[in-house]
């Protein structure tokens, strides 16, 4: 497998020096932007396996950046994105988990600690199938296609990021039982759930909304109290 292609867009220049040569260092081909703008540039002129974001730029903050990666229609619409935030704003993180971010971690950050989130958002992005005697996996109208790692209800595409996805996975095979937020951490972060992370309840939100938006939507996401979710269909719709 080609080394991963990692682009990063922060305005901080020593900190970029540092962490494109740490992760070139760990295995990757990896380069930096400064601002927003050239990083929206730079997405569109080449392709990229991940974008490492940060929130605090000038001018086109990383918010911005992801709001219009994600609402503009494209390959790299579902492009795995790591928002980095300040430490202690946890409202930069749930904005960019809203808009649409795989992972995020606080500044200042273990180089170790980013390159394993990167690996682990990779990993998602690029899961081979795990059940070959069927390629797609069905819950009433709703279809995953456990190759091309995409989703859809009746004919209408669900466009989810990999993390989105993987949420959905975990729910899928346990249709209509409740799945701990410490299973969904495991099975869609790579990692252990703690009880302050609001990362998968970010991402249950918008999958209700992506949901919700299907036309005649029978397919809906209910929270189990004490900390969980189970995926269930009704012919109510999501109501």
């Amino acid at each position: 497998m080609s080394m991963p292609s990692i682009l990063m867009i922060d305005d901080d220049r020593d900190f970029c020096e540092m962490v494109v040569r740490y992760l070139r260092d760990d295995g990757f081909r990896a380069g930096a932007v400064h601002n927003g703008n050239d990083g929206l540039q730079a997405i569109g002129a080449r392709q990229y396996d991940l974008v490492v974001l940060d929130v605090m730029m000038p001018e086109m903050g990383g918010q911005d950046v992801l709001r219009q990666l994600r609402m503009t229609p494209s390959p790299n619409q579902t492009l795995p994105v790591v928002m980095l935030t300040a430490r202690g704003e946890e409202i930069d993180r749930v904005v960019g988990l809203e808009t649409g971010a795989d992972d995020y971690l606080a500044k200042p950050c273990s180089l170790r600690e980013l390159a394993a989130r990167i690996r682990a958002v990779l990993r998602r992005a690029r899961a081979p199938l795990d059940e070959p005697h069927s390629r797609h996996l069905a819950v009433g109208e709703l279809t995953l296609d456990l190759v091309e790692r995409s989703a859809s209800y009746e004919s209408s595409p669900l466009n989810l990021t990999g993390t989105e996805y993987a949420v959905l996975l975990c729910l899928a095979r346990m249709a209509g039982k409740p799945v701990t937020k410490a299973t969904l951490a495991k099975a869609a972060l790579g990692r252990e759930h703690h009880p302050t992370d609001r990362s998968i309840d970010m991402h249950i939100a918008n999958l209700r909304k992506k949901l919700a938006a299907l036309p005649a939507s029978s397919i809906r996401i209910n929270t189990l109290r004490g900390g969980g979710y189970w995926l269930v269909v009704d012919a109510e719709g999501q109501g």
